[in-house]
């Protein structure tokens, strides 16, 4: 039998992008300003810190976050 993927499926981490995009587009999360914590997005989307991660960075190295060392 042939395994056959949903063509609305999306890996998780491109969902959590999806969703700080959408926070920066309706002005959610500001320039300058704080996006929720990596732990608490994981909690929030059922997902590990590692799929949190992922997304942030590839945000990041698209230069539309910034990243620094923990606060």
């Amino acid at each position: 039998m042939e395994n056959k993927v949903s063509a609305t499926a999306q890996p998780r981490y491109l969902r959590i992008k999806e969703y700080i995009l959408e926070g920066i587009r309706k002005k959610e999360f500001l320039p300058g300003c704080k996006i929720p914590p990596e732990l608490e997005l994981a909690s929030q989307f059922s997902v590990s810190r590692m799929t949190v991660n992922k997304a942030v960075r590839d945000l990041a190295e698209a230069g539309i976050l910034l990243r620094f060392a923990g606060d």
